[in-house]
């Protein structure tokens, strides 16, 4: 996709090449308000749980960072809670609980 200086570029070198008719200009003006719409939609995208992917993508990159970074102590304390969630018992229901998305919406 193109980005905004490209964008206005083109628009630009269009609104030389056909002149200044009113038409035209509103029309380039429609594309070119409908292109900075987009980007901005973009840059706001949201996940489906209502979160920017943004965010999220931010928050993996600084728990993989986490991982590099941290004490022997803090990785054995981790473990510890890791081996006390994995020890409580499962029912097939509790499974779908604490399920992200929006397969609750039709129950």
């Amino acid at each position: 996709m193109l980005d905004k200086e490209e964008m206005k570029t083109i628009l630009q070198n269009f609104s030389e090449r056909f002149g200044d008719d009113e038409t035209a200009m509103n029309e380039l003006r429609r594309i070119q308000e409908d292109h900075e719409e987009r980007i901005n939609n973009e840059s706001r995208a949201y996940d489906s749980d209502g979160v920017l992917y943004s965010e999220k993508y931010d928050n993996l990159k600084r728990r993989y960072r986490e991982r590099f970074f941290t004490s022997d102590e803090e990785i054995k304390e981790d473990q510890k809670e890791d081996i006390k969630k994995d020890s409580s018992k499962l029912t097939f229901e509790s499974l779908f609980e604490n399920r992200e998305g929006d397969y609750k919406k039709g129950m």
